[in-house]
């Protein structure tokens, strides 16, 4: 029995706009003899690359929690209905006396979106 994320071709990633921030921009090169200065234009934090090492790290992990049929480790990488359907596949197996295909997730995207400043919010008059 192949486990239920085989049926995954594609993950993706999604970023919280917490996550990021503004930083400086390099796209023009500041004058002869000039500092860099700050650019108003947002860059994420977290990288394409950086996503990339996260995605990795938990593809690792989950499929060797899937090999493993280790509750324990599928709980370090998932929560909700995918942990509980994981459970619930390393439990059949388990009866069955059947092993759980290590499956990796292909073709990850990442959803990176910009920094927005985050809206005011006046404080309460005392009145």
């Amino acid at each position: 029995m192949k486990h239920p994320t085989t049926r995954l071709g594609t993950a993706g990633l999604v970023v919280s706009p917490a996550l990021l921030t503004g930083c400086t921009d390099s796209s023009t090169p500041p004058p002869d003899g000039a500092a860099p200065q700050a650019s108003s234009g947002p860059r994420p934090v977290l990288t394409t690359d950086d996503a990339k090492q996260v995605f990795e790290r938990y593809d690792r992990e989950n499929a060797a929690a899937d090999a493993a049929l280790d509750d324990a480790a599928a709980g370090k990488v998932q929560t909700g209905a995918l942990l509980k359907e994981s459970l619930a596949g390393y439990e059949i197996h388990r009866k069955a006396g059947t092993e759980d295909e290590a499956t990796h997730l292909t073709r990850p995207r990442f959803l990176i979106p910009p920094r927005k400043p985050a809206p005011r919010i006046p404080a309460p008059s005392p009145y």
